[in-house]
This record gives C-alpha cells, structure tokens and sequence, in this order.
C-alpha cells in the first residue's frame, strides 16, 4: 500500500496539474556512463540478419537484439544509479517491470523476444518469428531510453502553479539523488508545504516517483487526460 504522502502527493497533481509550469531544470548534470560497445552497435549487428535465410545468421540476430536491449537496459540503470538492479541479479523480466510500471516503456513484447531468446540459447530453435517487427521494438525502446537520458541530465526540476488569474499559488520541486538512489517531491500550496522521499527500499513507492519524474518534464507535450491516467497509477 502507498504511503501517505504518496497518496498526497497523487491528489496534489490530480489537483494542479493543470496549472503547472516548468520553471526549471536545476542542480549537478547527470554524467552518461560509458561503455566499449553501446546498444546501437548491437543493434547494428543485428540489422545485418534480418533478411537472412541461414540458420545461424537468423539466429545470431536475435541474440545481439537481446544484447542491445540488456545493454540499453544497464545504460538505463547505471544512468540513474540503479545497480541494485544488476546487485540483486534480478531477471530481464524483472528489470522490464520496473521500466512499465515507471512508465517508461510496455514490457511485453520486449518479454516475448527474451522468450525467444531463451528457446535459442537453451533448447536450440531456430527462430522463425518476424524479426523485423522485434528490431522496430528493441530500437524504438532505445531510442525512448535515449531521450530520457537527453531532457533529464539535470538532478532536480521545479514548476510552479499559478491561478486563472495568473497568480502563483504554489510550486513543485522534484529530486532525483543518484545516492541511494532517493527522490524527493516537494510541493507547496496556500503556503502549505508537504513532502515525500522514496528509495528502492519500497519498490512500489520508488517506481511511482520515478513515473513522476519522468512525466512531469514531457506534460506539455502530452494530453492532459494521458498524464492524469498516469499519476493515477499510484498503486501499479
């Protein structure tokens, strides 16, 4: 169950959402990770198999697929500091569920190219699935991941909330601490002012904020009805 000041936090945006403005983005940049191979390599490697008709090219393509998305996947988590991802050794299916219930991308037909994967690998099949339509997957799930990386290199963001009169009234400023990792909301209304931290200690709690913090920088380009449907999420 959510705490809370997560239940207050999720009435707070239901509530003003509407009335937000970016303010700013604010606090240390957050430095890219760097590797020898990045997922576009991999997913390169990939492009090469896909109009193939011999067993081991069709098959080779689908295992770089799988290692442009665990790549783009350890990218992703060393980015904002979540190796207990890669401490706990938790399954590609668990990492993918973080991402879907933060809102970052669906995991299902990202679980099914595992799936085939895993019949390559271990029970030796040669995969007669549509390739093409996996590489658009993994590919777009880069690039998503990307643009994430791109408008969020900034730690903390603030926005505030004006009236119909166009009047401040109050204000949000949300933080993400790569130690912990821990992120904090606090917000301000009336001059009332309310927090709420959360860190991968509650898994739920932590996802929410992260789904937070990922929306609230996109919310301009977005209906209004997509991002109420998301901070309502706050139990998922």
């Amino acid at each position: 169950m959510p705490t809370p000041q997560i239940i207050k936090l999720s009435e707070f945006l239901l509530n003003h959402i509407s009335q937000m403005h970016t303010e700013s983005g604010m606090g240390p940049a957050i430095d890219l990770p760097h590797y020898d191979m990045c997922p576009r390599d991999y997913l390169e490697a990939a492009e090469s198999g896909l109009n193939s008709t011999t067993k081991i090219e069709k098959t080779d393509c689908v295992m770089h697929m799988k290692q442009a998305m665990e790549c783009q996947l350890n990218t992703l988590f060393d980015f904002f500091n979540l190796s207990v991802f890669k401490k706990r050794n938790l399954k590609l299916e668990k990492q993918l569920s973080f991402l879907h219930e933060a809102g970052v991308f669906n995991r299902h037909s990202l679980v099914r190219l595992n799936a085939m994967r895993n019949k390559v690998e271990h029970e030796h099949v040669v995969p007669n699935e549509d390739l093409f339509l996996y590489y658009d997957l993994v590919s777009a799930f880069i690039s998503v991941c990307e643009h994430i990386m791109g408008y969020l290199r900034f730690s903390s963001m603030a926005f505030d909330i004006y009236n119909d009169k166009g009047e401040p009234i109050g204000g949000l400023t949300i933080t993400y601490e790569r130690s912990g990792p821990t992120i904090r909301a606090e917000w301000e209304i009336s001059n009332a002012t309310e927090y709420c931290t959360a860190n991968m200690s509650n898994h739920e709690e932590f996802a929410y904020l992260f789904r937070v913090f990922l929306l609230l920088p996109r919310k301009d380009f977005l209906s209004l009805n997509y991002v109420v449907s998301q901070v309502n999420k706050v139990s998922s």
